[in-house]
């Protein structure tokens, strides 16, 4: 098992190209500062950022598959990723796949304390089955923030002291749509 370091505070350098991300360096060692790939075998692609500014990393097949006509497979990728503490990934579409092949990715949350592999659900809404190659960008993993809270949560019974408290913001109570004017 291989692990890539990435440090989230500044990895600009490593996604000038491509060739760059392939080539960092393998690390043994887990920084809570860092995002660390696992490479869970020779078949897997390092997840790679196409810009400075791209929310996501890609994440590609590290096998071939084929999904059939109207159905749903979960494609292996063979990496797996130690998610900095207070963060999580959320396995998202990857656009040109998802448009080109009419499919759509399911969500996924990978928790800071997940040790396994990537696993990628994609719904094939074709007609016609789709074949995936070892090595096509499939999804992408996007890095998200989270509130952790350590002590229990406090719950308080709704009065219309506490709806005045919760009113501040703009949001509406009409759920459904109710913030964007759509009631």
């Amino acid at each position: 098992m291989n692990y890539l370091n990435i440090n989230t505070k500044n990895f600009s350098n490593l996604v000038n190209n491509r060739r760059n991300l392939k080539n960092a360096k393998m690390s043994s060692v887990h920084d809570q500062n860092k995002i660390t790939w696992i490479r869970f075998s020779d078949n897997a692609t390092n997840p790679f950022k196409y810009s400075k500014y791209s929310a996501g990393y890609a994440l590609y097949a590290s096998e071939d598959v084929l999904i059939q006509q109207r159905g749903h497979i979960t494609a292996p990728t063979d990496i797996g990723v130690k998610v900095p503490s207070g963060h999580y990934g959320r396995i998202a579409p990857c656009s040109r796949f998802t448009l080109n092949n009419n499919t759509d990715i399911r969500a996924g949350v990978i928790d800071a304390d997940y040790s396994g592999k990537i696993e990628i659900i994609i719904f094939n809404h074709s007609d016609v089955d789709i074949k995936v190659k070892k090595g096509d960008p499939i999804a992408q993993i996007i890095f998200e923030r989270i509130f952790n809270e350590t002590e229990k949560p406090d719950v308080i019974r709704h009065s219309d002291e506490t709806q005045n408290e919760i009113a501040r913001g703009s949001g509406g109570s009409g759920g459904f749509g109710s913030t964007g004017g759509f009631n």
